[in-house]
Parts: structure tokens; C-alpha cells; sequence
């Protein structure tokens, strides 16, 4: 497996996954659920400020469509924040059984215990992940674009 392959990869998931914590800073001034553009794109735990982004517009005065389409959208969302996290949160080493495999050891500390987790994947899961989390931007722009148009 070629180094640069996966940095590759792992550029393009950081790209694709700043696009989406963007628009969600973009959503929500729009939905005047902030003062400052940049309020949720600051916010450094994403999972956080989904949480809260979600509690906010569960009370907001929006057509029930357009509500739960956006609380739909940003579950997937938190989706795509747990997948980044098993990528970008691990060591990654070279499968030595299987050349064209990565082995991702991701270590957690829940409750004062170490969590070690192992996942198996090939450059073309990375590639695959990228697409999944385009395609998530995608639907949130065409969300984007329904708040503004109601605004």
C-alpha cells in the first residue's frame, strides 16, 4: 500500500468533513440560532455542538418539515463525526497479514478503564467514507438552500 494513497485519503476526509462543520455553522446563524457566523464552527467538540444545535432547533420556530429534515440530517451527521473519529482519532498501521489492509487501534477511557478498539480497512473504505460524508454535505446544502429561501 502506497503512503501517499492514504494520506491522500485522510486529506480529502478532513476536507469533506470541515465543509460539513462549516455549513453547520452557516445553518445555524441562518436560523438565527446565533449572533456570530463563525459561533458553532468555533466550538471545538463537535459532538457538543451538534447536541446543541439539535436542542435549539427542536424549540425554534420552524415548519415541521424542514425541523425534523435538519434533526434527520444532522444524526447523520454524528454519523460521519463517529466514523472521522475511529480514522482520525487512531494509530494506523499497515496490515502486516494483509498488504492491502490499514489496521486503525483506537484506544477510549471510559470510566477509568482503557477501551482499545481494532478496525480493518482498505484505502478504498477511505475513499468510500469520503463519498459517504460528500454526499451528507450535499443533502445539508440542499437543506441550506431551503432555509434560505424561507428566511
Amino acid at each position: 500500500m502506497e503512503e501517499n494513497d492514504f494520506v491522500n485519503q485522510i486529506g480529502k476526509l478532513t476536507y469533506s468533513y470541515v465543509r460539513i462543520d462549516l455549513l453547520i455553522s452557516n445553518i445555524a446563524f441562518e436560523l438565527k440560532l446565533n449572533e456570530q457566523l463563525y459561533d458553532f464552527f468555533a466550538d471545538t467538540r463537535f459532538a457538543d455542538k451538534l447536541e446543541k444545535l439539535i436542542n435549539m432547533i427542536r424549540i425554534a420556530q420552524l415548519d415541521t418539515e424542514l425541523k425534523n429534515k435538519l434533526i434527520d440530517w444532522l444524526n447523520k451527521v454524528d454519523d460521519c463525526r463517529k466514523k472521522r473519529n475511529i480514522v482520525i482519532h487512531s494509530i494506523i498501521l499497515n496490515n502486516v497479514e494483509k498488504p492491502n489492509e490499514l489496521k486503525a487501534f483506537n484506544y477510549k477511557k471510559l470510566k477509568g478503564k482503557i477501551i482499545r478498539e481494532i478496525h480493518d480497512f482498505t484505502i478504498q473504505d477511505l475513499n468510500n467514507l469520503n463519498e459517504y460524508f460528500v454526499d451528507i454535505h450535499n443533502e445539508g446544502i440542499g437543506i441550506y438552500d431551503k432555509i434560505i429561501n424561507v428566511a
